[in-house]
């Protein structure tokens, strides 16, 4: 038992920092999307357990092909419509949910008696839907451009399957010489325990050492920005709202029509034209999100990637963080200033 303890204490902090995608991946080709998916999938510790686990649990390949097909399913169908869709959950909290899945397929193979497996399938089905919003959410918070996003998702997808593929034939023919020398019950119990004790460590690793950055953390500079209070403009009572959401470097915009839609309660993005593609089609996903009160608008007089502008305060970014940008955007429309 000290030895499966001490193989979860060393694989946990690794499992906690497994889901991360690069922001070069923004610059990728589609091509190139397949091997990235197959390195996500390898460096995805929590991942790789959850799949040993089924393969232990189940018994028989066919069985475990069959319940590994319904975590695919899963995950395929939750990466392609929430990305298409701009869907976005907690990634911290997806990866501590999937630590607890080995945690589950652990307390699973303990048992004497075989689960229901009909159960069974619809939790891993359900765990598959929850890792391909976190993974549609990494691909997000990268800012993909919208050229080629479908092709890129699925390039992406194919990558994980292929990687998912070459680890299962890794597991089961380890399995397989591991089963020659240690009887398959005994095997099942020690990997159980192992699953329980790692995921459990996993998941508090996640929750506890890795939270997301609040919103005081980006005030205060944490994340590369910064809040000040807005400065007094003024603006003509005839100017036009403007008329898109959405304005592109080449586009035309009247300053005193901004000025008039921040006065009105709107949050106006202000970005460097020079901007990679990937980030200003993330900036427009989000300034054309439904019911959003968001401008997006280019500026040739700011420095930084991004300033946003609200009636009260003013957000300075010298770095691109659209999750800041997320969170001083809500932090405003609950404010009750904006009604």
């Amino acid at each position: 038992m000290a030895a499966f303890a001490a193989l979860a204490l060393a694989v946990a902090p690794q499992a906690a920092l497994a889901h991360g995608i690069a922001d070069s991946a923004r610059d990728k080709t589609v091509a190139q999307f397949v091997p990235l998916g197959i390195e996500h999938m390898l460096l995805g510790f929590d991942h790789l357990l959850f799949i040993a686990g089924i393969v232990l649990l189940a018994d028989t390949l066919w069985r475990a092909a069959k319940l590994i097909s319904l975590f695919v399913q899963g995950h395929s169908l939750t990466l392609l419509v929430a990305t298409l869709s701009a869907w976005q959950i907690s990634a911290t909290l997806v990866d501590v949910v999937i630590a607890l899945s080995v945690v589950f397929v652990g307390v699973l193979c303990l048992r004497r008696t075989d689960p229901d497996w009909t159960l069974v399938g619809f939790a891993v089905f359900g765990f598959g839907l929850i890792h391909g919003l976190g993974l549609s959410t990494r691909l997000q918070h990268i800012g993909l451009p919208d050229d080629g996003l479908f092709w890129r998702v699925v390039a992406f997808n194919v990558g994980v399957e292929i990687g998912q593929l070459l680890a299962i034939a890794v597991l089961v023919a380890a399995g397989a010489l591991i089963t020659r020398r240690i009887p398959r019950e005994r095997l099942r119990y020690a990997g159980a325990l192992a699953f329980i004790a790692t995921g459990l460590i996993a998941a508090v690793v996640l929750a506890f050492q890795t939270p997301e950055p609040t919103a005081t953390q980006a005030a205060t500079g944490t994340s590369g920005c910064w809040q000040s209070d807005a400065a007094a403009s003024s603006r003509s009572a005839e100017a036009a709202l403007p008329r898109k959401a959405f304005y592109r470097p080449a586009d035309a915009i009247s300053e005193q029509a901004l000025a008039r839609a921040i006065a009105g309660g709107r949050l106006v993005i202000r970005y460097d034209p020079a901007l990679p593609a990937g980030q200003r089609a993330a900036l427009q996903r989000l300034s054309e999100t439904p019911d959003a009160a968001i401008i997006g608008a280019p500026s040739a007089r700011q420095s930084e990637p991004v300033r946003v502008h609200t009636a009260q305060r003013t957000l300075t970014c010298q770095t691109f963080d659209l999750d800041a940008v997320r969170r001083f955007n809500n932090t405003w429309v609950t404010d009750p200033r904006t009604g």
